[in-house]
């Protein structure tokens, strides 16, 4: 049986010999799913136009996480740092696309009133580095609601996955869910006036 997620981490953050080895194998497979939710769910037939790889963004992901040597309280804030991070890769894999093209439209992302519908309107698409923007304030304002915002958009995680990864109730999440999609909404609409 592997070892629980924690005590990975904890080796990690020792310096013990071969832990980030460890840790990777680990969570790779976890972190490649969520990055295939992630770039299917926020481009979805724009994925054609998308060339990052899932295993791509989980990598670059995971290594970003490593060099930080933050220090992690356990798989909720692991998960939660690591979103945070998949966003930023995203932002620089687009960033540098944008310049090799010189121009071309900026990155949108979905943020559907109700993750839970197959498919996002593109009345919901929003850019990407106005999410991140947006979410950092948000982070200010409430870190736990904006680590509810990044499960549910970034992992594509449910009600129910988002509160057991948070170690939090589904109606705090739900609350929390509600609450963000509001700010974030107002938020983003003054960006783009």
């Amino acid at each position: 049986m592997p070892a629980p997620l924690e005590m990975l981490l904890a080796d990690v953050q020792a310096k013990k010999p071969g832990a980030e080895n460890v840790l990777a194998d680990a969570v790779h497979e976890e972190l490649r799913a969520m990055a295939r939710r992630h770039l299917s769910r926020s481009f979805g037939a724009r994925m054609g136009g998308i060339t990052i790889q899932p295993t791509v963004l989980a990598d670059d992901t995971l290594m970003k996480l490593l060099q930080q040597r933050q220090v992690v309280d356990g798989a909720g804030h692991f998960f939660a740092l690591a979103s945070s991070l998949m966003m930023r890769v995203l932002i620089d894999y687009h960033r540098a696309r944008k310049a090799s093209k010189r121009g071309g439209g900026a990155l949108k992302v979905s943020i559907s009133p109700d993750m839970d519908a197959a498919a996002p309107d593109s009345a919901s698409d929003v850019d990407v580095e106005a999410l991140n923007g947006a979410m950092d304030k948000l982070a200010a304002l409430d870190q736990r609601k904006a680590d509810v915002v990044r499960y549910r958009i970034l992992w594509g995680f449910s009600v129910s996955e988002t509160a057991a990864a948070l170690g939090i109730g589904v109606a705090t999440v739900e609350r929390d869910w509600v609450f963000a999609k509001t700010w974030l909404a107002k938020e983003l609409s003054s960006c783009q006036d």
